[in-house]
C-alpha cells in the first residue's frame, strides 16, 4: 500500500523538482511535477503555501501557480496585514509577479486598505482612489510617447523634435 503524500514530501522534493528541471531530466522533472501539484492543492496555510512557491520558483511553473493559487484560496480567511506580509514574502523572494494578485486580495477584505491601493499603483485624489492615469490627467498632464508630462514640456518635446526633422 501507498502511503499519502505529506507536507514533508513536498519540501523534500521541491529542490529535486529544481534540480531535474534544471538537468533537463523531463521524465523525472514530469513525475515530481505532478506529485508537487497534488501536494501543493492541500498546503493546510497560506505561509507554507507560499514557502512551497519559493521552492519551486524558476523550476517549475506550473507548481508555482498552484501554490500561488493555494495562498490566495486560503487568503479569503486570512487578516489584510497577514496578506500583506505574504506579498512583501513574494516580492522579496522574487516572485513579484504575484504581487498585485495578493495585494488584490486584501482589497477584496479591507477595501479602503492604503497600503494595497499604493502597491497596486493607486493614488489618491482628494479623498478617491484613482489610478495613476487618471491622477495625471486630472492634474492637467499629457501623454506624449506613453509617458506623462506638462502640456509645456510635451510641445517642448514635440518643437524639438519638429526642429530636427527639418535640418
Amino acid at each position: 500500500a501507498q502511503l499519502a503524500p505529506t507536507l514533508d514530501d513536498a519540501w523534500a522534493l521541491a529542490p529535486l523538482a529544481r534540480l531535474s528541471a534544471s538537468r533537463g531530466w523531463r521524465d523525472s522533472a514530469e513525475v515530481l511535477s505532478g506529485r508537487l501539484s497534488e501536494l501543493a492543492s492541500r498546503v493546510p496555510n497560506a505561509k507554507q503555501a507560499m514557502g512551497l512557491a519559493r521552492l519551486c520558483a524558476g523550476a517549475d511553473r506550473a507548481i508555482e501557480e498552484t501554490c500561488v493559487a493555494r495562498v490566495l484560496e486560503l487568503c479569503a480567511s486570512m487578516k489584510a496585514a497577514d496578506i500583506l506580509a505574504l506579498a512583501d514574502e513574494a516580492r522579496a523572494s522574487g516572485l513579484d509577479r504575484h504581487v498585485g494578485r495578493l495585494l488584490q486580495a486584501v482589497l477584496d477584505i479591507d477595501s479602503k486598505n492604503e497600503t494595497a491601493r499604493r502597491g497596486l499603483g493607486y493614488r489618491l485624489l482628494g479623498s478617491a482612489w484613482v489610478s495613476n492615469d487618471e491622477w495625471q490627467a486630472a492634474n492637467g498632464n499629457v501623454q506624449l510617447d506613453g509617458a506623462w508630462m506638462t502640456p509645456q514640456e510635451r510641445d517642448f518635446r514635440i518643437r524639438e523634435k519638429n526642429s530636427g526633422l527639418e535640418q
